[in-house]
């Protein structure tokens, strides 16, 4: 199973949290650093990731956004502000 680890290396607790959830499967750890979304796509698909974990810090700009600044994304023509920073989770389950 590949396991993408973004701008770190996998910590001893989410190795053992995997080996718990996929007993007896081989796990790769590899890790990333893209510069960019489209990067992170296209490393998925060349490492054929099945699982990515997130770097260990804030992935949006929570702490501009907290502190006043607006970030804007260009869709349709159209400008639209992030307004939404909290990521919603739930729990994973095993596949196959």
């Amino acid at each position: 199973m590949n396991v993408l680890v973004m701008r770190r290396d996998l910590t001893t607790d989410e190795l053992a949290a995997l080996r718990r959830l996929y007993p007896g499967k081989e796990i790769y750890a590899i890790r990333i650093d893209p510069e960019t979304s489209e990067q992170h796509l296209q490393l998925c698909r060349d490492k054929k990731a099945d699982l990515v974990f997130l770097p260990q810090e804030q992935p949006l700009p929570v702490p501009a956004m907290q502190a006043g600044f607006k970030h804007l994304h260009l869709m349709d023509g159209k400008l639209l502000e992030l307004i939404r920073v909290v990521p919603e989770f739930k729990e994973h389950r095993p596949f196959g």
